[in-house]
């Protein structure tokens, strides 16, 4: 574990019944993860649920809609009408 949070190894050990997040810099890898956990839950039968991570020092205005699964960091500050898509 990290931090108290359980590491699991490898894609196929990640469980699809609890609320999930990547957390990866690089779009090419996370979209390719993201499209194994969608094939994995859709023939499970599972519906995937995306755990959005917002820092209590962050700043967001009232009408942001911000996507499922969404990283918005410590000190950052969005204002005005803006959409910020999935993942």
């Amino acid at each position: 574990s990290v931090l108290g949070v359980a590491v699991r190894g490898l894609i196929e050990s990640v469980p699809l019944d609890v609320p999930l997040h990547l957390s990866l810099g690089g779009a090419k890898i996370k979209r390719l993860l993201l499209q194994e956990l969608q094939n994995r839950a859709a023939m499970a039968g599972i519906t995937l649920q995306w755990a959005s991570i917002i820092h209590p020092q962050s700043s967001l205005g009232l009408s942001l809609v911000l996507g499922e699964g969404s990283f918005i960091g410590a000190s950052v500050g969005i204002d005005g009408d803006v959409v910020i898509g999935s993942h």
